[in-house]
């Protein structure tokens, strides 16, 4: 059912004219290993399924760098980060 759902996000996406946030190859190549070894109550771990793709580590990354480097008086509050 997922992927069914999947499936349509992303072609809703595309005849939006949107890119994806995260590419479909990448979407399907987590899906099943991710399955397979999480109970069905955590199916999106932090560090594991779609959040372990090179698409979500890489903002996740820049994120860490510019909160490492800033001063929290730099920073939004926190309800806009």
């Amino acid at each position: 059912m997922a992927s069914t759902t999947t499936a349509h996000v992303f072609a809703g996406l595309a005849l939006a004219g949107h890119q994806a946030v995260l590419p479909l190859y990448e979407a399907i190549d987590v899906a099943t290993p991710s399955a397979a070894v999480s109970p069905p109550s955590s199916y999106v771990p932090p560090r594991g399924g779609a959040c372990a793709t090179p698409t979500a580590r890489s903002p996740a990354e820049a994120y860490r760098d510019w909160y490492g480097a800033s001063r929290p008086e730099d920073r939004p509050p926190g309800n806009l980060i």
